[in-house]
Formats: structure tokens, C-alpha cells, sequence
């Protein structure tokens, strides 16, 4: 009679997958409740006060209740692979093996990571088939893998329908849930193996204000943010702790586009937040570089670029760790 010793494989990985569903079905309802509040016939102290709840805590906490799920099924399906491997290195046929290092486990891209700051900028202007998002992984030279997440602008996928069809400017400038935000979360999940990996996030125009969502809600280890020619949102509050660096051409106008930030939008969430008693995260670094002169063309990747070299020895410094050999996992 055989025994068997450990978990049962196809039971974990059943059990990642419907931790995956479920996950994905909180997300789900967590948008249809957050664009069902915002009907113009719902009005009066109330509705004011339930909106901003929802946004500030209730949607939050839901959002990183998903990430949890999906935080566990992750670690359901490397336990059943981790089993899986020791029972066939344990097998009478298997030959003696030592542990994958982190060079061993992946093959090499055949290219460095961008070593100046405008060089993470150019990257986006590369991307043609990716959706307008692409997830690089890197081994700095400290042997540390890191991610990058580059995030196009509107329009970059050439579809209304696409992750950035212009269509998305409205919901991303004023924090609402949307199909955008969707399409780079599952991209860096896929991605991002490891979340305790450092990730840096390179967005431009409607590409920054996503990236500021991502860091902001926390479910990646975000450390830098970098947003070219993107307005500034009100909703959100710390960057989950991120290095914020902003650059805003003196000829762009994309910058200065309402969304829900300034002078109003503060004094109604402060006067909210003491209300309903809610307590933000302490404000992460952020700054503001201008630049370039008065050019009506200026709302274009390269001369962003030399912006950001322009400007940009704090972004470099910390890039430092960012600067590696881009690898990709063996399949």
C-alpha cells in the first residue's frame, strides 16, 4: 500500500484557482458598487459622505481583501510546485541537484535596463504590441531582481477599445475603478512573481495618472514612480510609501487638466476625513520638476526625455537598483 506524505497537489491548485475567482468576483463588485454611487439623483450630505467613505476606506479595503486572495493563491501553487519538485528529486531516478540560483532560473534578454533617467522614458515610446503596458524584469548588479512598469498614454494601443483608448481619461482622472486600471493590475500580477520585489513605474499622460493608482493602492512593493506629463490626483494620498517624481513640460497643458485635486478637493477630504474619522497615511516624497520652454509640441515622449535628464539626478539615484540586465523566467 502506498502513503502519501504532504498535501495533495490538485487540491492546492484547485484551491489557488478559486481563490483567483473569487478574488476577481470582489474586484468586480467592488467597481459596479463604486459607478453605481456616483448617479447624479443620489444628492443631498449623505450621499456626499457614502462616496467618500467608499472611495477612502470601504473600496480600499475590499480591493486589498483581493489582493490577499490572490496573495494566497500564489503561495498555494509555489507550495504545490515546491512539493512537486522535492517528491521527483526525492524519486530513485532523480539525480542528485542543488537549489536554481536567481541567474539560473532565468534567461538572459540580451540588454541592459536603461542606465540614464530619460532612457526609462524613451522605453514606453518602444512599445508596439504590448497594450501600451510593458513588465520588465531586472537583476541589478547587486543581484536583487526588480521589476519595471512602463505605462503608455491614450491612444498608444490605436483602439477606443483598447487598455487606453481615450474614452479612459475621465475615469482614471477622477479615481474611479475602470477596465484600464484592470489590464495593468493583471499584467503586474502575471509578472510579478515575488511581492516583496522592488517595482519602479514609468507612466506618461494617462499612463501617469494609473501609475499613481497602482502605487497608491499598495498591492506591489512600489518604491519610485516616475509621471510625465500626467495630472496630479486628488484621491490619492501616499503612493504606498513611493519615491514620487512628476515632470511637467512649461509648454504641456495635459498637466493642468481638472481632475479631483486642488485647493477644493483637499478642503472637502480633510473636512471628510474628520468627519467620518478616517485616518490617511502620512503623505510619501513628492516633487515637481518644470522645464522645457513654451512649445506646443512638448506633450511627446523625447522631449520628455531630455527633461528628465535634464532634471533628473534625484530620479537617478533612485533608479540605482534599477539598473541590471533584463531577464525573463524559463518557461
Amino acid at each position: 500500500m502506498s502513503t502519501m506524505y504532504g498535501a495533495d497537489l490538485a487540491q492546492l491548485r484547485t484551491l489557488a484557482a478559486r481563490f483567483d475567482q473569487m478574488a476577481t468576483k470582489l474586484d468586480s463588485d467592488r467597481m459596479s458598487v463604486g459607478n453605481a454611487i456616483q448617479i447624479k439623483a443620489w444628492i443631498g450630505p449623505v450621499a456626499v459622505r457614502f462616496r467618500h467613505t467608499w472611495d477612502s476606506d470601504h473600496s480600499r479595503r475590499l480591493h486589498n481583501a483581493a489582493e490577499r486572495l490572490r496573495a494566497a493563491a500564489r503561495s498555494l501553487r509555489a507550495n504545490a510546485d515546491d512539493q512537486e519538485r522535492t517528491s521527483a528529486a526525492s524519486s530513485p531516478a532523480a539525480s542528485r541537484s542543488v537549489p536554481k540560483t536567481v541567474w539560473e532560473s532565468t534567461h538572459e534578454v540580451d540588454r541592459r535596463a536603461p542606465q540614464r533617467p530619460g532612457d526609462f522614458i524613451r522605453e514606453i515610446a518602444s512599445m508596439d504590441s504590448d497594450d501600451g503596458v510593458r513588465v520588465e524584469k531586472v537583476i541589478g548588479d547587486d543581484g536583487k531582481v526588480r521589476y519595471l512598469v512602463y505605462v503608455n498614454g491614450s491612444g498608444s494601443t490605436g483602439a477606443l477599445s483598447a487598455a487606453l483608448g481615450w474614452q479612459m481619461n475621465l475615469p482614471n482622472a477622477f479615481s474611479l475603478d475602470n477596465y484600464t486600471l484592470d489590464i495593468v493590475r493583471n499584467k503586474m500580477r502575471d509578472a510579478i512573481t515575488d511581492p516583496t520585489a522592488e517595482v519602479a513605474i514609468f507612466g506618461f499622460s494617462q499612463g501617469g495618472m494609473v501609475a499613481q493608482r497602482i502605487a497608491d493602492e499598495g498591492s506591489f512593493n512600489t518604491k519610485v514612480v516616475v509621471t510625465v506629463g500626467s495630472p496630479r490626483l486628488g484621491e490619492v494620498r501616499n503612493y504606498g510609501g513611493a519615491d514620487m517624481y512628476r515632470f511637467e513640460h512649461d509648454g504641456d497643458p495635459v498637466p493642468h487638466i481638472p481632475t479631483n485635486a486642488g485647493p477644493l478637493h483637499d478642503l472637502v477630504t480633510s473636512g471628510m476625513d474628520f468627519l467620518t474619522g478616517n485616518k490617511p497615511p502620512a503623505p510619501g516624497n513628492d516633487t515637481t520638476y518644470h522645464g522645457g520652454g513654451f512649445d506646443l509640441g512638448s506633450h511627446n515622449l523625447d522631449k520628455y526625455a531630455d527633461l528628465v535628464n535634464s532634471h533628473g539626478s534625484d530620479v537617478e539615484r533612485a533608479l540605482a537598483g534599477f539598473r541590471g540586465r533584463i531577464v525573463a523566467d524559463e518557461k
